[in-house]
């Protein structure tokens, strides 16, 4: 995803209107870019008007974040962790 906030607001509204068109169960699995929680930042700082965005996506699609396996903090302060970045997010 684009470390761009732009973007990433356009994949919110993107998946908003997606979500009106399936009635099934589904899953939108890749690396979103966003922070959700304050306890997902190390050496960084909470950006809590970009969460609340997200937040408020997952919200409107009615997905809801999954939790993954593996180290939780990829980087830190700009240097790059081993592990693993993404987020699960399914519609049950």
């Amino acid at each position: 995803m684009s470390p761009m906030h732009l973007n990433r607001v356009g994949l919110w509204e993107h998946l908003l209107n997606i979500s009106k068109q399936i009635t099934n169960p589904w899953v939108a699995i890749r690396d979103y870019n966003e922070i959700l929680f304050s306890t997902e930042v190390i050496g960084g700082t909470f950006n809590t008007s970009r969460a609340m965005e997200f937040a408020s996506m997952l919200d409107g699609t009615g997905l809801l974040d999954f939790h993954t396996l593996g180290i939780l903090f990829t980087w830190r302060k700009m240097l790059w962790m081993e592990g693993m970045l993404g987020r699960g997010l399914t519609v049950v």
